[in-house]
């Protein structure tokens, strides 16, 4: 992250979305892993791998077996009711991986339970939102992230 980034991120989370966020700072280990490394993808690979470790012992601490889940609001909207009126509002995708590498991805089966909770709070307290969908799509196909 750029200078001062970090600090943006948790404000964001923890203040204006009143998010669960675990914030860890790891930039000592980053920069112990980068000392006399100068070629560009090399240094990617580093910090990849140092990523994943990082957020894997912090995952063993929130007992979490995904290894991340996000939400996208694509720039596109789709049609819904809302207060018995035809509401054309966004659309939010969840998607939930598990992953060793990031160059590869499975999608865990989750309890039903967790997606419909997912999507009556979404759908009740986001403005704007009228439908929640999930990415069932895998690494390869897919990619992790949404672009």
């Amino acid at each position: 992250m750029r200078k001062g980034e970090s600090e943006q991120v948790v404000d964001v989370f923890e203040n204006q979305m009143d998010a669960n966020l675990v914030y860890v700072d790891a930039t000592d280990r980053f920069l112990d892993k980068l000392v006399d490394v100068d070629e560009p993808e090399a240094k990617r690979k580093i910090i990849g791998a140092e990523f994943i470790r990082v957020f894997e012992e912090e995952a063993r601490k929130a007992g979490l077996t995904i290894w991340q889940y996000f939400a996208v609001v694509p720039d596109f909207r789709a049609t819904g009711v809302r207060e018995g009126k035809r509401a054309y509002d966004w659309l939010c995708i969840i998607r939930c991986i598990n992953t060793v590498d990031v160059m590869t991805a499975e999608v865990p089966e989750l309890d039903w339970a967790l997606p419909k909770r997912i999507t009556a709070r979404v759908t009740a307290e986001v403005p704007g939102i009228c439908r929640v969908c999930y990415d069932l799509t895998p690494k390869p196909v897919g990619t992790v992230e949404w672009e």
